[in-house]
């Protein structure tokens, strides 16, 4: 439940903090990827979010796990300028 990285330069406070993600915590339990699209009330943004499970090799349990999470307002601006 430790964070280890993060991409985001501005966030790097984050490492070596305790996760308080649902998602990141549920997903270290039960050993199953979750996937959600949510919607940031104070940006304003929609994210598409995934959690996926890192498991070991050796001793096949669940080692830490990877989330992503991308903002989908640039596909929305496109669909919207498509149609």
């Amino acid at each position: 439940g430790i964070v280890r990285g993060t991409s985001n330069a501005s966030n790097q406070d984050v490492v070596g903090q305790r996760t308080t993600d649902e998602a990141v915590k549920n997903t270290l339990l039960n050993n199953r990827s979750h996937t959600e699209n949510i919607y940031d009330n104070s940006s304003h943004n929609r994210y598409y979010v995934n959690v996926i499970p890192l498991v070991g090799a050796a001793t096949n349990n669940v080692v830490g796990a990877v989330y992503l999470r991308a903002n989908l307002e640039s596909v929305y601006d496109s669909i919207n300028s498509i149609s």
